[in-house]
């Protein structure tokens, strides 16, 4: 999840690099930003709920999710409403 106005661009590459090494990386930008089509939503609670039709649609059962900045208000908000389930 990416902060105010940034698109997936705005990932640094060595990061996501050096993630890549250990883990599989899938980034995205929300609907209404950057390539994607859709509004923006308005709500950090909207934005969770499209992260969660992400990675359902993806069929995603266990994931790390990183945020920044707003991001990682999206990502609280996304972990507090859909928990893991066991």
């Amino acid at each position: 999840m990416n902060h105010l106005s940034a698109t997936l661009g705005n990932w640094d590459p060595a990061l996501i690099d050096l993630i890549s090494q250990q883990r599989r990386v899938i980034v995205f930008d929300n609907r209404g930003v950057g390539f994607s089509d859709g509004k923006v939503p308005t709500t950090i609670e909207q934005m969770a709920a499209d992260c969660y039709a992400f990675v359902t649609a993806m069929q995603l059962t266990q994931f790390d999710l990183l945020g920044l900045s707003m991001g990682g208000f999206v990502a609280q908000a996304f972990t507090l409403k859909y928990p893991l389930k066991r």
